[in-house]
């Protein structure tokens, strides 16, 4: 319900209810996050939770143009499944997205996948529709660092994001949005 409900007020108070009912599932039970997380492995043909956060975090032309939250309501909820939780953090981590181009298979990590979305869309001219979403990327960071050193180790092994973050402080613009700019502040603080 998070994750498909219609953008109408109405509608959002019931993804709100059903994100919030998550959280609560999640807080202060690390053994049910880690149950959660582990359906990130299903297959993309199951239909599982965690295949249904990745699809919406990562597919961002299809849904956004009829939910811009889509992919802020995935990241929230991927953000309730590692709070807290280092198990958690670094079994999100591991987890391998495999990607098809061309009948050329490929994987690459979370980190890696969340960062080349987030530096396309800031490119992007979208408007509204990507500040959600960047939003929605910089507070799953957040969470994903916070406390811990191994996620802050990895991130800081790619110094394209680093200069990411630098590039999103520093960046003096009216289009600019100060939550951005203050979450990627944050970021770099905790990395720090």
């Amino acid at each position: 319900l998070a994750l498909h409900g219609n953008p109408t007020e109405e509608a959002s108070e019931q993804r709100n209810r059903a994100l919030e009912l998550v959280e609560a599932f999640c807080f202060n039970n690390p053994e049910g996050q880690l149950v959660l997380l582990s359906t990130l492995k299903g297959s993309q043909s199951v239909d599982s939770p965690g295949t249904a956060i990745l699809d919406a975090l990562f597919d961002l032309d299809t849904p956004r143009k009829r939910d811009p939250w889509h992919c802020w309501y995935a990241s929230a909820l991927l953000c309730n499944l590692i709070d807290g939780n280092e198990d958690a953090k670094r079994t999100l981590f591991q987890h391998q997205i495999s990607n098809e181009d061309d009948g050329i298979e490929d994987s690459s990590d979370i980190l890696t996948e969340l960062m080349l979305n987030l530096i396309r869309i800031t490119r992007d001219s979208r408007g509204s529709t990507c500040q959600k979403s960047i939003v929605g990327y910089l507070q799953l960071l957040v969470v994903w660092l916070h406390e811990s050193p191994s996620s802050i180790k990895n991130f800081l092994h790619e110094g394209s994001y680093v200069q990411y973050l630098i590039e999103r402080i520093t960046t003096q613009s009216f289009s600019q949005d100060t939550e951005i700019q203050g979450l990627c502040s944050l970021i770099l603080g905790i990395c720090v």
